[in-house]
Protein backbone atom coordinates (compact mmCIF):
# COMPACT_ATOMS: atom_id res chain seq x y z
CA UNK A 1 0.00 0.00 0.00
CA UNK A 2 2.30 3.01 -1.38
CA UNK A 3 0.11 5.63 0.11
CA UNK A 4 0.61 4.34 4.01
CA UNK A 5 4.19 3.75 2.51
CA UNK A 6 4.64 7.59 2.26
CA UNK A 7 2.73 8.75 5.30
CA UNK A 8 5.33 6.93 6.94
CA UNK A 9 8.12 8.37 5.53
CA UNK A 10 6.77 11.97 6.04
CA UNK A 11 5.98 10.96 9.62
CA UNK A 12 9.25 9.92 10.11
CA UNK A 13 10.68 12.84 8.99
CA UNK A 14 9.10 15.44 10.90
CA UNK A 15 9.81 13.73 14.16
CA UNK A 16 13.19 13.06 13.23
CA UNK A 17 13.50 16.42 12.26
CA UNK A 18 12.25 17.55 16.00
CA UNK A 19 14.31 15.49 17.44
CA UNK A 20 17.79 16.63 15.54
CA UNK A 21 17.05 20.67 16.38
CA UNK A 22 16.10 19.12 19.76
CA UNK A 23 19.57 17.76 20.05
CA UNK A 24 20.96 20.96 18.56
CA UNK A 25 19.42 23.30 21.04
CA UNK A 26 17.28 24.83 19.08
CA UNK A 27 14.06 24.54 21.10
CA UNK A 28 11.33 27.09 19.92
CA UNK A 29 11.80 25.54 16.11
CA UNK A 30 12.11 21.69 17.50
CA UNK A 31 8.78 23.07 18.89
CA UNK A 32 7.41 23.52 15.54
CA UNK A 33 8.21 20.54 14.39
CA UNK A 34 6.91 18.23 16.81
CA UNK A 35 3.60 20.05 16.64
CA UNK A 36 3.69 19.29 12.89
CA UNK A 37 4.38 15.78 13.42
CA UNK A 38 1.75 15.40 15.78
CA UNK A 39 -0.56 17.13 13.02
CA UNK A 40 0.63 14.48 10.53
CA UNK A 41 -0.04 11.58 12.98
CA UNK A 42 -1.62 12.83 16.10
CA UNK A 43 -1.94 8.88 17.67
CA UNK A 44 2.31 8.95 17.63
CA UNK A 45 2.53 8.88 21.83
CA UNK A 46 6.65 10.17 21.58
CA UNK A 47 5.94 13.24 19.59
CA UNK A 48 4.10 14.61 22.30
CA UNK A 49 6.19 13.02 25.10
CA UNK A 50 9.08 14.70 23.28
CA UNK A 51 6.90 18.09 22.84
CA UNK A 52 6.28 17.92 26.31
CA UNK A 53 9.94 17.60 27.30
CA UNK A 54 10.94 20.87 25.28
CA UNK A 55 8.08 22.48 26.83
CA UNK A 56 9.18 21.73 30.27
CA UNK A 57 12.57 22.56 29.49
CA UNK A 58 10.86 26.52 28.79
CA UNK A 59 8.94 26.52 32.12
CA UNK A 60 6.22 25.82 30.03
CA UNK A 61 5.08 23.61 33.04
CA UNK A 62 1.01 23.58 31.75
CA UNK A 63 1.62 22.29 28.54
CA UNK A 64 4.23 20.27 29.39
CA UNK A 65 1.66 18.38 31.58
CA UNK A 66 -0.74 18.32 28.89
CA UNK A 67 1.42 16.51 26.40
CA UNK A 68 2.73 14.24 28.72
CA UNK A 69 -0.70 13.29 29.82
CA UNK A 70 -1.42 12.47 26.04
CA UNK A 71 1.00 10.58 25.81
CA UNK A 72 0.47 8.29 28.76
CA UNK A 73 -3.14 8.34 26.85
CA UNK A 74 -2.00 6.99 23.40
CA UNK A 75 0.32 4.55 25.20
CA UNK A 76 -1.19 3.41 28.61
CA UNK A 77 2.24 1.35 29.55
CA UNK A 78 4.88 4.68 28.78
CA UNK A 79 6.51 4.61 32.48
CA UNK A 80 8.43 7.74 31.27
CA UNK A 81 5.01 9.87 30.62
CA UNK A 82 3.90 9.20 34.30
CA UNK A 83 7.34 9.60 35.71
CA UNK A 84 7.87 13.04 33.80
CA UNK A 85 4.37 14.24 34.40
CA UNK A 86 5.08 13.56 38.50
CA UNK A 87 8.01 15.20 38.40
CA UNK A 88 6.59 18.23 36.58
CA UNK A 89 4.09 18.81 38.81
CA UNK A 90 6.40 18.56 41.41
CA UNK A 91 8.34 20.98 40.11
CA UNK A 92 5.32 23.46 38.80
CA UNK A 93 4.34 23.60 42.91
CA UNK A 94 8.43 24.02 44.17
CA UNK A 95 9.03 27.19 41.76
CA UNK A 96 5.17 28.75 40.76
CA UNK A 97 2.52 28.23 43.04
CA UNK A 98 1.61 31.37 41.26
CA UNK A 99 0.31 29.79 38.21
CA UNK A 100 -1.12 26.63 39.69
CA UNK A 101 -4.91 27.11 38.24
CA UNK A 102 -7.36 26.50 41.00
CA UNK A 103 -9.56 24.20 38.94
CA UNK A 104 -7.60 21.44 36.65
CA UNK A 105 -9.74 18.60 35.82
CA UNK A 106 -6.60 17.20 33.54
CA UNK A 107 -4.39 17.04 36.69
CA UNK A 108 -7.65 16.01 38.93
CA UNK A 109 -8.04 13.07 36.40
CA UNK A 110 -4.88 10.70 38.13
CA UNK A 111 -6.82 11.32 41.42
CA UNK A 112 -9.27 8.58 43.40
CA UNK A 113 -13.05 9.76 42.31
CA UNK A 114 -13.51 10.32 46.10
CA UNK A 115 -10.47 12.07 46.82
CA UNK A 116 -10.87 15.68 48.57
CA UNK A 117 -7.91 17.20 46.04
CA UNK A 118 -10.37 15.76 43.08
CA UNK A 119 -13.65 17.34 44.41
CA UNK A 120 -11.05 20.61 45.20
CA UNK A 121 -9.49 21.19 41.79
CA UNK A 122 -13.11 20.60 40.12
CA UNK A 123 -14.83 22.54 42.09
CA UNK A 124 -16.99 25.18 40.05
CA UNK A 125 -17.86 28.37 42.16
CA UNK A 126 -21.41 28.44 40.08
CA UNK A 127 -22.26 25.06 39.94
CA UNK A 128 -21.83 24.85 43.96
CA UNK A 129 -23.60 27.75 44.48
CA UNK A 130 -26.63 26.50 42.95
CA UNK A 131 -26.51 23.01 44.67
CA UNK A 132 -26.43 25.05 48.05
CA UNK A 133 -28.75 27.77 47.10
CA UNK A 134 -31.48 25.69 49.31
CA UNK A 135 -29.39 25.71 52.09
CA UNK A 136 -29.73 28.28 55.24
CA UNK A 137 -26.83 31.32 55.55
CA UNK A 138 -25.61 29.44 58.47
CA UNK A 139 -25.63 25.79 56.83
CA UNK A 140 -24.84 27.63 53.56
CA UNK A 141 -21.42 28.50 55.34
CA UNK A 142 -20.42 25.67 56.90
CA UNK A 143 -20.89 24.36 52.94
CA UNK A 144 -18.61 26.84 51.92
CA UNK A 145 -15.79 25.36 54.75
CA UNK A 146 -15.97 21.91 54.20
CA UNK A 147 -15.63 22.08 50.65
CA UNK A 148 -13.41 24.87 49.70
CA UNK A 149 -11.07 24.52 52.85
CA UNK A 150 -11.75 20.84 53.57
CA UNK A 151 -12.61 21.41 57.08
CA UNK A 152 -15.00 22.39 59.59
CA UNK A 153 -15.74 26.36 59.94
CA UNK A 154 -14.01 27.73 63.35
CA UNK A 155 -16.49 30.01 65.20
CA UNK A 156 -14.69 33.60 64.58
CA UNK A 157 -14.34 32.85 60.56
CA UNK A 158 -17.84 31.17 60.93
CA UNK A 159 -19.63 34.49 62.70
CA UNK A 160 -17.48 37.06 60.48
CA UNK A 161 -19.01 35.10 57.46
CA UNK A 162 -22.25 35.28 58.94
CA UNK A 163 -22.23 38.60 59.17
CA UNK A 164 -21.12 39.80 55.74
CA UNK A 165 -23.88 37.92 53.98
CA UNK A 166 -26.44 39.67 56.56
CA UNK A 167 -25.54 42.47 54.69
CA UNK A 168 -26.31 41.53 51.46
CA UNK A 169 -28.20 39.69 48.85
CA UNK A 170 -28.35 36.56 49.21
CA UNK A 171 -26.95 34.99 45.88
CA UNK A 172 -24.80 38.25 45.57
CA UNK A 173 -23.32 37.53 49.15
CA UNK A 174 -22.24 34.36 48.61
CA UNK A 175 -20.63 34.62 45.11
CA UNK A 176 -18.22 36.80 47.40
CA UNK A 177 -17.92 34.71 50.19
CA UNK A 178 -16.94 31.83 47.71
CA UNK A 179 -14.41 34.14 45.66
CA UNK A 180 -13.05 35.05 48.95
CA UNK A 181 -12.26 31.69 50.24
CA UNK A 182 -10.34 31.03 46.76
CA UNK A 183 -8.22 33.92 47.60
CA UNK A 184 -7.06 33.08 50.85
CA UNK A 185 -3.98 31.59 51.43
CA UNK A 186 -4.93 28.37 53.13
CA UNK A 187 -7.33 27.46 49.87
CA UNK A 188 -3.98 28.13 47.81
CA UNK A 189 -1.73 25.88 50.06
CA UNK A 190 -4.98 23.10 49.98
CA UNK A 191 -4.32 23.58 46.09
CA UNK A 192 -0.72 23.03 45.89
CA UNK A 193 -1.61 19.83 48.28
CA UNK A 194 -3.89 18.80 45.19
CA UNK A 195 -0.73 19.21 42.61
CA UNK A 196 1.63 17.18 45.03
CA UNK A 197 -0.98 14.38 45.45
CA UNK A 198 -1.74 14.11 41.89
CA UNK A 199 2.30 13.90 41.39
CA UNK A 200 2.06 11.06 44.11
CA UNK A 201 -0.39 9.42 41.83
CA UNK A 202 1.74 9.59 38.81
CA UNK A 203 4.56 8.28 40.09
CA UNK A 204 2.81 5.43 41.68
CA UNK A 205 1.56 4.61 38.24
CA UNK A 206 4.85 4.75 36.72
CA UNK A 207 6.22 2.20 39.42
CA UNK A 208 3.32 -0.18 38.89
CA UNK A 209 5.07 -0.46 35.57
CA UNK A 210 8.36 -0.19 36.64
CA UNK A 211 8.97 -1.40 40.18
CA UNK A 212 12.87 -1.39 39.63
CA UNK A 213 13.04 2.46 39.06
CA UNK A 214 14.93 4.02 42.07
CA UNK A 215 14.72 7.03 40.65
CA UNK A 216 11.11 6.89 40.72
CA UNK A 217 10.81 5.94 44.16
CA UNK A 218 12.74 8.71 45.24
CA UNK A 219 10.95 11.07 43.96
CA UNK A 220 8.06 9.81 45.00
CA UNK A 221 9.78 10.32 48.36
CA UNK A 222 10.13 14.03 48.10
CA UNK A 223 6.93 14.91 46.61
CA UNK A 224 5.35 12.39 50.02
CA UNK A 225 7.73 14.47 52.36
CA UNK A 226 6.45 17.99 51.09
CA UNK A 227 3.13 16.53 51.80
CA UNK A 228 4.23 15.82 55.43
CA UNK A 229 3.71 12.18 55.21
CA UNK A 230 6.75 11.73 56.27
CA UNK A 231 6.33 8.27 57.01
CA UNK A 232 5.26 6.93 53.40
CA UNK A 233 8.53 9.07 52.61
CA UNK A 234 10.78 7.45 54.18
CA UNK A 235 9.54 4.03 53.33
CA UNK A 236 10.11 5.14 49.86
CA UNK A 237 13.77 6.36 50.15
CA UNK A 238 14.39 3.15 51.39
CA UNK A 239 13.26 1.38 48.64
CA UNK A 240 15.05 3.21 46.43
CA UNK A 241 17.90 2.18 48.28
CA UNK A 242 16.68 -1.61 48.42
CA UNK A 243 16.74 -1.08 44.65
CA UNK A 244 20.17 0.75 44.37
CA UNK A 245 21.91 0.75 47.56
CA UNK A 246 24.46 3.67 46.65
CA UNK A 247 22.32 5.61 45.79
CA UNK A 248 23.54 8.89 47.22
CA UNK A 249 20.70 11.33 46.73
CA UNK A 250 18.54 9.32 48.79
CA UNK A 251 20.72 8.03 51.41
CA UNK A 252 21.08 11.83 52.10
CA UNK A 253 17.37 12.63 51.41
CA UNK A 254 16.50 9.86 54.26
CA UNK A 255 19.24 10.85 56.86
CA UNK A 256 18.18 14.40 56.98
CA UNK A 257 14.44 13.27 57.26
CA UNK A 258 15.84 10.99 60.04
CA UNK A 259 17.60 13.14 61.90
CA UNK A 260 14.71 15.95 61.14
CA UNK A 261 12.32 13.50 63.04
CA UNK A 262 15.11 12.54 65.77
CA UNK A 263 14.83 8.86 64.70
CA UNK A 264 18.41 8.45 63.15
CA UNK A 265 20.46 6.13 65.04
CA UNK A 266 24.23 6.07 64.25
CA UNK A 267 25.01 2.83 65.73
CA UNK A 268 22.30 1.22 63.20
CA UNK A 269 22.05 3.89 60.44
CA UNK A 270 25.41 5.51 59.87
CA UNK A 271 25.51 3.49 56.72
CA UNK A 272 22.30 4.19 55.43
CA UNK A 273 22.79 2.44 52.19
CA UNK A 274 24.27 -1.18 53.58
CA UNK A 275 21.84 -1.55 56.06
CA UNK A 276 18.79 -0.81 54.30
CA UNK A 277 19.42 -2.65 51.40
CA UNK A 278 20.59 -5.62 53.62
CA UNK A 279 17.67 -8.03 52.49
CA UNK A 280 18.73 -7.28 48.36
CA UNK A 281 21.84 -8.27 49.21
CA UNK A 282 20.73 -11.81 49.93
CA UNK A 283 20.46 -13.23 46.74
CA UNK A 284 17.16 -15.28 45.91
CA UNK A 285 17.49 -19.07 46.25
CA UNK A 286 15.22 -20.78 44.15
CA UNK A 287 14.52 -24.29 45.59
CA UNK A 288 13.32 -24.62 49.42
CA UNK A 289 15.74 -26.90 50.45
CA UNK A 290 19.00 -26.57 49.23
CA UNK A 291 21.04 -29.91 48.17
CA UNK A 292 23.52 -32.11 50.23
CA UNK A 293 26.46 -31.03 47.98
CA UNK A 294 29.52 -33.72 47.97
CA UNK A 295 32.77 -33.11 46.11
CA UNK A 296 31.40 -34.82 43.10
CA UNK A 297 28.52 -32.62 42.96
CA UNK A 298 28.57 -30.98 39.40
CA UNK A 299 27.55 -26.93 38.85
CA UNK A 300 26.27 -25.55 36.15
CA UNK A 301 26.20 -21.66 35.06
CA UNK A 302 23.81 -20.27 32.84
CA UNK A 303 25.50 -17.45 31.20
CA UNK A 304 23.48 -14.67 30.22
CA UNK A 305 25.00 -12.62 27.57
CA UNK A 306 26.42 -8.79 29.31
CA UNK A 307 25.94 -10.02 33.11
CA UNK A 308 29.10 -10.52 34.25
CA UNK A 309 29.53 -13.79 33.21
CA UNK A 310 32.84 -13.79 32.60
CA UNK A 311 33.97 -12.95 35.79
CA UNK A 312 31.33 -14.97 37.33
CA UNK A 313 33.22 -18.03 35.86
CA UNK A 314 36.30 -16.86 36.12
CA UNK A 315 35.72 -16.75 40.27
CA UNK A 316 33.62 -19.49 40.54
CA UNK A 317 36.13 -21.56 37.80
CA UNK A 318 39.20 -20.97 40.63
CA UNK A 319 37.47 -23.43 42.66
CA UNK A 320 38.31 -26.19 40.68
CA UNK A 321 40.78 -28.08 39.06
CA UNK A 322 41.43 -27.41 35.39
CA UNK A 323 40.08 -30.93 34.25
CA UNK A 324 37.09 -30.18 36.17
CA UNK A 325 36.42 -27.33 34.15
CA UNK A 326 34.00 -27.20 30.53
CA UNK A 327 33.73 -23.24 29.71
CA UNK A 328 31.60 -22.93 26.21
CA UNK A 329 30.09 -19.93 24.36
CA UNK A 330 26.78 -21.52 23.03
CA UNK A 331 24.29 -24.28 22.67
CA UNK A 332 26.11 -25.41 19.56
CA UNK A 333 29.75 -25.49 21.06
CA UNK A 334 28.48 -27.28 24.20
CA UNK A 335 26.36 -29.78 22.40
CA UNK A 336 29.23 -31.06 20.15
CA UNK A 337 31.42 -31.67 22.79
CA UNK A 338 28.60 -33.59 24.98
CA UNK A 339 28.24 -36.09 21.71
CA UNK A 340 32.06 -36.18 21.37
CA UNK A 341 33.07 -36.91 25.00
CA UNK A 342 29.73 -37.94 26.94
CA UNK A 343 31.13 -41.51 27.85
CA UNK A 344 35.00 -41.12 27.93
CA UNK A 345 36.50 -40.40 31.38
CA UNK A 346 38.03 -36.76 30.78
CA UNK A 347 34.57 -36.04 30.82
CA UNK A 348 33.15 -37.62 33.86
CA UNK A 349 35.51 -35.28 35.50
CA UNK A 350 33.70 -32.25 34.74
CA UNK A 351 32.43 -30.70 37.78
CA UNK A 352 32.15 -26.99 36.83
CA UNK A 353 29.84 -26.26 33.48
CA UNK A 354 29.85 -22.44 32.50
CA UNK A 355 28.26 -20.99 29.49
CA UNK A 356 25.70 -19.50 27.58
CA UNK A 357 23.71 -22.62 27.97
CA UNK A 358 19.60 -22.43 27.19
CA UNK A 359 16.91 -23.91 29.42
CA UNK A 360 15.83 -26.86 27.75
CA UNK A 361 19.52 -28.25 27.26
CA UNK A 362 20.03 -28.84 31.37
CA UNK A 363 19.02 -32.07 31.01
CA UNK A 364 22.19 -33.17 28.93
CA UNK A 365 24.69 -31.96 31.39
CA UNK A 366 22.21 -33.18 34.51
CA UNK A 367 23.77 -31.05 37.22
CA UNK A 368 23.45 -30.73 41.43
CA UNK A 369 23.16 -27.19 41.06
CA UNK A 370 22.26 -24.76 38.97
CA UNK A 371 22.65 -20.90 39.27
CA UNK A 372 22.81 -17.96 37.08
CA UNK A 373 22.27 -14.29 37.34
CA UNK A 374 19.85 -11.16 35.21
CA UNK A 375 20.45 -7.61 35.06
CA UNK A 376 17.86 -4.77 34.25
CA UNK A 377 16.96 -4.94 30.71
CA UNK A 378 17.34 -1.68 29.58
CA UNK A 379 21.02 -1.51 30.40
CA UNK A 380 21.91 -5.33 29.40
CA UNK A 381 20.72 -4.44 26.04
CA UNK A 382 22.62 -0.61 25.92
CA UNK A 383 25.99 -2.94 27.22
CA UNK A 384 25.18 -5.63 24.75
CA UNK A 385 24.77 -3.25 22.04
CA UNK A 386 27.76 -1.11 22.63
CA UNK A 387 29.49 -4.28 23.29
CA UNK A 388 29.18 -5.26 19.43
CA UNK A 389 30.04 -1.60 18.45
CA UNK A 390 33.39 -1.78 20.40
CA UNK A 391 34.32 -5.40 19.38
CA UNK A 392 32.44 -6.43 16.20
CA UNK A 393 32.04 -2.92 14.55
CA UNK A 394 33.61 -4.14 11.13
CA UNK A 395 32.04 -7.67 11.43
CA UNK A 396 29.70 -9.50 8.72
CA UNK A 397 27.18 -11.53 9.81
CA UNK A 398 24.58 -13.16 8.10
CA UNK A 399 20.64 -12.41 7.77
CA UNK A 400 17.78 -14.74 8.35
CA UNK A 401 17.91 -15.44 4.26
CA UNK A 402 21.36 -16.56 4.54
CA UNK A 403 22.71 -13.67 2.90
CA UNK A 404 26.24 -11.83 4.17
CA UNK A 405 25.53 -8.18 5.89
CA UNK A 406 27.06 -5.91 8.47
CA UNK A 407 26.09 -6.36 12.42
CA UNK A 408 26.29 -2.45 12.85
CA UNK A 409 25.35 -0.09 9.61
CA UNK A 410 28.54 1.82 9.25
CA UNK A 411 26.60 4.07 7.14
CA UNK A 412 24.52 5.43 10.10
CA UNK A 413 23.93 7.08 13.75
CA UNK A 414 24.56 4.28 16.30
CA UNK A 415 20.68 5.04 17.43
CA UNK A 416 19.18 4.09 13.93
CA UNK A 417 21.32 0.98 14.02
CA UNK A 418 20.23 -0.14 17.56
CA UNK A 419 16.52 1.20 16.56
CA UNK A 420 16.90 -1.18 13.55
CA UNK A 421 18.13 -3.97 15.57
CA UNK A 422 14.75 -3.62 18.09
CA UNK A 423 12.41 -3.33 15.67
CA UNK A 424 12.97 -4.81 12.51
CA UNK A 425 15.64 -7.74 13.41
CA UNK A 426 17.34 -9.06 10.68
CA UNK A 427 20.09 -11.80 12.44
CA UNK A 428 20.29 -14.09 15.10
CA UNK A 429 22.55 -11.60 16.67
CA UNK A 430 19.82 -9.20 16.79
CA UNK A 431 17.52 -11.82 19.48
CA UNK A 432 20.73 -11.24 22.18
CA UNK A 433 18.83 -7.29 22.25
CA UNK A 434 15.26 -8.83 22.64
CA UNK A 435 14.24 -10.75 25.34
CA UNK A 436 17.02 -12.43 26.00
CA UNK A 437 17.02 -13.41 29.78
CA UNK A 438 13.50 -14.57 29.55
CA UNK A 439 13.76 -17.27 26.35
CA UNK A 440 17.03 -18.30 27.54
CA UNK A 441 15.52 -19.17 30.84
CA UNK A 442 12.41 -20.21 29.25
CA UNK A 443 13.70 -22.97 26.38
CA UNK A 444 16.06 -21.68 24.06
CA UNK A 445 17.77 -17.66 22.97
CA UNK A 446 18.11 -18.16 18.90
CA UNK A 447 15.80 -21.26 18.50
CA UNK A 448 12.13 -19.14 19.77
CA UNK A 449 9.16 -21.70 19.59
CA UNK A 450 5.96 -20.24 18.57
CA UNK A 451 4.85 -19.63 21.98
CA UNK A 452 2.21 -16.57 23.17
CA UNK A 453 4.22 -14.12 25.57
CA UNK A 454 2.38 -15.81 28.40
CA UNK A 455 3.59 -19.26 27.96
CA UNK A 456 6.95 -17.81 27.61
CA UNK A 457 7.18 -15.89 31.02
CA UNK A 458 5.31 -18.42 32.94
CA UNK A 459 8.15 -21.07 31.75
CA UNK A 460 10.73 -18.85 32.60
CA UNK A 461 9.17 -17.90 36.02
CA UNK A 462 8.83 -21.86 36.65
CA UNK A 463 12.59 -22.52 35.63
CA UNK A 464 13.52 -19.22 37.66
CA UNK A 465 12.13 -20.91 40.86
CA UNK A 466 14.28 -24.42 39.60
CA UNK A 467 17.66 -22.77 40.10
CA UNK A 468 19.47 -23.30 43.57
CA UNK A 469 20.52 -19.44 43.12
CA UNK A 470 19.43 -16.57 41.52
CA UNK A 471 21.57 -13.71 41.49
CA UNK A 472 21.43 -9.94 39.90
CA UNK A 473 24.33 -7.84 38.48
CA UNK A 474 23.11 -4.64 40.52
CA UNK A 475 24.51 -6.69 43.21
CA UNK A 476 26.61 -8.47 41.98
CA UNK A 477 29.69 -8.16 44.88
CA UNK A 478 27.43 -8.92 47.68
CA UNK A 479 25.46 -12.00 45.79
CA UNK A 480 28.66 -13.42 44.76
CA UNK A 481 30.11 -13.32 48.57
CA UNK A 482 26.96 -14.69 49.73
CA UNK A 483 27.02 -17.63 46.74
CA UNK A 484 31.06 -18.57 47.84
CA UNK A 485 29.99 -18.45 51.61
CA UNK A 486 27.40 -21.11 50.92
CA UNK A 487 29.81 -23.33 49.45
CA UNK A 488 32.31 -22.67 51.60
CA UNK A 489 34.35 -21.24 49.21
CA UNK A 490 37.44 -18.42 49.82
CA UNK A 491 35.60 -15.46 49.53
CA UNK A 492 37.71 -12.82 46.68
CA UNK A 493 39.53 -9.85 47.76
CA UNK A 494 38.39 -8.25 44.81
CA UNK A 495 35.68 -8.78 42.31
CA UNK A 496 37.24 -6.57 38.93
CA UNK A 497 34.73 -6.45 35.91
CA UNK A 498 36.02 -8.28 33.35
CA UNK A 499 35.02 -7.93 29.24
CA UNK A 500 33.75 -4.49 30.38
CA UNK A 501 32.14 -2.42 27.64
CA UNK A 502 34.39 0.93 27.26
CA UNK A 503 32.63 3.96 25.50
CA UNK A 504 29.00 2.91 26.15
CA UNK A 505 26.47 5.29 26.75
CA UNK A 506 24.85 5.23 30.16
CA UNK A 507 20.88 5.68 30.68
CA UNK A 508 21.15 8.99 31.53
CA UNK A 509 22.89 9.88 27.94
CA UNK A 510 19.92 8.29 25.96
CA UNK A 511 17.32 10.09 24.37
CA UNK A 512 13.61 8.66 25.98
CA UNK A 513 12.71 7.33 22.17
CA UNK A 514 15.33 4.97 22.21
CA UNK A 515 14.55 4.01 26.16
CA UNK A 516 11.29 3.36 25.00
CA UNK A 517 12.17 1.50 22.04
CA UNK A 518 14.45 -0.95 24.58
CA UNK A 519 11.33 -1.15 26.73
CA UNK A 520 8.84 -2.07 24.21
CA UNK A 521 11.44 -4.77 22.97
CA UNK A 522 11.67 -6.58 26.43
CA UNK A 523 8.77 -6.15 28.35
CA UNK A 524 8.94 -9.69 29.67
CA UNK A 525 12.73 -9.25 30.47
CA UNK A 526 11.52 -6.23 32.70
CA UNK A 527 8.59 -8.70 33.95
CA UNK A 528 11.01 -11.07 34.84
CA UNK A 529 13.64 -9.29 36.17
CA UNK A 530 10.63 -7.20 38.52
CA UNK A 531 9.44 -11.00 39.08
CA UNK A 532 13.49 -11.74 40.65
CA UNK A 533 13.62 -8.58 42.72
CA UNK A 534 9.96 -9.43 44.74
CA UNK A 535 11.11 -13.24 45.31
CA UNK A 536 14.15 -11.30 46.70
CA UNK A 537 12.26 -9.05 48.80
Amino acid sequence: MPHFEDQNKIEKTAFSLANQLLREGKLEEAIAAYRRAIEQNPNFYLSHYNLGEVLAKQGKLDEAITCFHRASELKPQFFWAYQRLGETLYRWVREDTNSLPDNHPLVASYLDNNSPAKNLLTLDDEVFLQANIHLSNEDFIREVYRCYLQREADEGGFQHNLRNLATSTTKEGRQLIGSGFRKSVEFKQLIESCYLEAAIAAYEIAIKINPCSYDCYYHLGRALEALYKFDEAIFSYRQALQIKPDFNEASSELEILLKLLGRFLVETEQNLSKTISIRSKIAYNGKAKVKTRTEKCKYLFTHIPKTAGKLITELVGQQFAEEERFFFLFDDTFYNEYKKKKGTDQYQKRRFFSGHLSYDMLELVEPDYTFTFLREPVDRVLSCYFYWRQVHKNDMTTDFDGNLCHLIDPEVDWEEDLMRHLQNPYTGKSLELLNTQTWQIASNLYNRKPWSEREILKRAKEHIDSFDFVGIYEELESDMISLFQEHGWQVPSTFQHMNKTEGRKQISEVSSSILEAIRSANELDIELYNYVLQLRC
